[in-house]
């Protein structure tokens, strides 16, 4: 009873300062934001398995995805990676659009955190599957699809579309 309250209220707690936190990342603030969710990881963690171990699907997915900015200014791809499949995992309802975008999140963070040499052509198939995936989501409610499609159209070597994806990922509200 009091155990779970609190773990749950814990988990409320750093949901909502990473929320916050999400969008300084991407602002001229963003150097204290990241050391303030730098120094309260752990317990930001704590809260990402508490809500997947109670069966919180779609909170779950949501802290992943809002964490996804912190991971890639660490350069921590493979532990992005790892806690988006771990949201993925947590059985329940997620809109269809954030679990796309958590989908997409999670390949490219795994591609990100592998080492070695690549096969090229499955990169860039595994791009355009995503791409696809990200294209029948509405970009005005997920800005981390702005962040994800350029990512597609540079694998795809046409300096064109680059431009393009570029050009819109710079007119989305999201800073």
């Amino acid at each position: 009873g009091e155990v779970h309250a609190a773990r749950a209220a814990h988990a409320r707690y750093f949901s909502d300062l990473v929320d916050e936190a999400d969008r300084h990342l991407r602002q001229h603030d963003q150097l204290h934001w990241l050391a303030l969710l730098e120094a309260e990881r752990d317990n930001v963690l704590a809260a990402l398995r508490c809500l997947g171990d109670s069966g919180e699907a779609q909170a779950t997915v949501e802290l992943a995805l809002r964490l996804t900015w912190y991971w890639t200014l660490l350069g921590s791809h493979s532990e992005a990676a790892n806690w988006l499949r771990f949201a993925l995992t947590v059985p329940g309802p997620v809109p269809h659009g954030r679990r796309v975008m958590a989908e997409a999140a999670h390949t490219i963070s795994s591609m990100a955190g592998e080492s070695g040499d690549f096969d090229m052509a499955q990169v860039s198939r595994t791009m355009a599957d995503m791409d696809e995936k990200i294209a029948g989501v509405d970009l005005g409610s997920e800005p981390l699809a702005w962040r994800l499609r350029p990512s597609r159209a540079v694998v795809s070597g046409d300096p064109v579309l680059v431009k393009q994806r570029m050009a819109e990922a710079l007119e989305c509200e999201d800073p």
